[in-house]
């Protein structure tokens, strides 16, 4: 259910990118924005972006634990099936980039996910210490990244401005983003592909950062499953209580502080506010998205809240893959040349109004589907890429 939870999270951060070059990425609310426009797209910065793919990530390290308990209890193979599963996944992720959205997540998921070959057999070395382990190395990994930009923040508030300056120079892209405007908002789809190409490898720098966290992520989400904190929720209602009104308060408060100065490079006033900026954003976003599944837990733990959510969410959620495709489809449709070209012609709270359509469209569709099939069109594949066979597709309808 919390997948369901996280599909319209997730569409809200990346329609943006379907109308705004993705080397704007990182910059923040545009400086021209103003009113409504600017106030969406600072609480869709505030309240949505980074915390939804790191509760994915979350849910991803969480299922690999799934899959190799099952296995393990059923005696059968699990390195040749990972691995299948993760080059599927890559696959995925690299057709998703090259043929929709530059933007996608889902290679990025699967280079992490080697990792966890890795680390999770370390971590059992000591096997009564093995859950503690994993969120011991998903912590470090995590924290890493958070103290580079502590170290980057410290040396701009020592060194001032010209510290700043020199580790934000100022380089006019405007040339640059205006071709990819140009491409994406008028281009033929051959134009398209090849922009979304240009935009996928320049975005590849990221990847030295985003995996290494990524990781640690799962590792954590790996845990939060050992430990019955996903698994049973219902018997951890003390952790999620202080996820809800303890971590979740204090994330909004720190994202909050660096945004009601600057969101980004584009609004910010000087290059030391922007770097303060994606500091409190980073800082912010795990309790947050922590505290997001406490007030997602604590509201199941009400029957009538948990019906809905259940009946409207739990099947989006077990299509994931497929609608988180879905979204890219219609975006990419809707807003590049070579469909209705819309490109920039959209407002952001027009943006919000086309996600919440999108995800009513995707619950709906979800349970007519899963009432007739047994997965999602692109969890079929997956699961037949993994295991080698062709699994059962339609449900007997009696």
């Amino acid at each position: 259910m919390l997948r369901g939870f996280a599909l319209p999270g997730i569409a809200l951060m990346n329609i943006e990118w379907f109308t705004r070059p993705p080397g704007e990425l990182g910059d923040g609310v545009p400086a021209q924005a103003e009113g409504l426009e600017y106030a969406t797209g600072w609480l869709v910065h505030v309240l949505v972006q980074g915390k939804f793919w790191l509760l994915f990530a979350l849910l991803f390290g969480a299922g690999f634990m799934v899959m190799r308990h099952r296995l393990a209890a059923a005696r059968q193979p699990f390195l040749a099936r990972y691995l299948r599963r993760t080059a599927a996944l890559f696959a995925f992720g690299i057709a998703h980039a090259l043929l929709l959205w530059p933007g996608d997540i889902l290679h990025s998921y699967a280079i992490a996910a080697l990792g966890l070959l890795v680390l999770v057999p370390v971590s059992e070395l000591e096997p009564r210490l093995g859950p503690t382990l994993r969120l011991s190395l998903g912590a470090v990994l995590f924290l890493l990244f958070t103290a580079w930009l502590t170290l980057m923040v410290l040396v701009v508030l020592v060194g001032g401005e010209t510290a700043a300056a020199a580790m934000l120079p100022a380089v006019d892209r405007s040339a640059e983003l205006a071709q990819a405007a140009t491409a994406y908002a008028a281009g033929d789809w051959w134009t398209v592909t090849a922009q979304r190409g240009r935009d996928f490898v320049q975005a590849l720098a990221f990847e030295f950062f985003l995996v290494p966290v990524a990781l640690g992520v799962f590792l954590f989400g790996g845990w939060l499953l050992e430990t019955g904190r996903l698994a049973q929720p219902e018997r951890h209602l003390r952790f999620h209580r202080i996820a809800a009104f303890v971590l979740l308060p204090l994330g909004l408060a720190v994202t909050v502080a660096g945004a009601s100065r600057a969101t980004g490079m584009a609004d910010a006033p000087d290059a030391g506010a922007a770097l303060v900026a994606q500091w409190t954003h980073w800082v912010g976003a795990l309790p947050m998205t922590l505290g997001y599944i406490g007030v997602v837990v604590l509201a199941m733990q009400v029957p009538a809240v948990a019906n809905v959510l259940q009946r409207w969410l739990a099947p989006a959620g077990r299509m994931a893959l497929s609608n988180y495709l879905m979204a890219s489809a219609v975006f990419s449709t809707l807003f590049y040349g070579y469909g209705f070209g819309l490109w920039g012609q959209v407002s952001r709270p027009g943006q919000v109004g086309l996600v919440l359509a999108l995800t009513l469209v995707q619950c709906l569709l979800s349970a007519w589907w899963l009432a007739r099939y047994r997965f999602g069109p692109a969890e079929w594949l997956w699961r037949a890429l993994t295991w080698l066979q062709w699994p059962a597709f339609r449900r007997k309808i009696t």
